[in-house]
């Protein structure tokens, strides 16, 4: 039960209006890594203080808060790396498209009328 509290917490907490559907899905997909995840208020992907992503959110868009840190450049290495994996796995899903919605079988029964009148 707790465990499914904190997820919806998560989830809710990666809804952010300013960001676009990508964006969301890329912080949630970090956030399962990183709890201190984060959005500011420019619609940025904050991770653990240490790392910021920026719209588009491509490998490129990731930079450190604190260059002078040492580990700064490895973790934003290791969040480059996730960003690539992200956007590489979702290359590879198919858009859902509304032709395979067309596709999908009707219904057995499409009212009640219809379920006495089969009796």
């Amino acid at each position: 039960m707790e465990r499914a509290v904190q997820e919806r917490k998560r989830i809710n907490a990666s809804m952010n209006c300013k960001a676009p559907k990508d964006g969301q899905q890329l912080y949630l997909s970090i956030a399962k890594c990183f709890n201190d995840t984060q959005w500011n208020d420019n619609a940025d992907i904050v991770v653990e203080e240490g790392v910021i992503i920026n719209p588009p959110y491509t490998a490129a868009c990731v930079h450190t808060i604190d260059p002078s840190n040492p580990q700064s450049p490895r973790f934003a290495e290791l969040i480059q790396k996730m960003v690539n994996r992200y956007h590489q796995v979702k290359e590879r899903q198919p858009e859902p498209s509304t032709a395979d919605l067309s596709k999908a079988p009707p219904p057995i029964i499409e009212s009640a009328s219809e379920a006495s009148a089969q009796r």
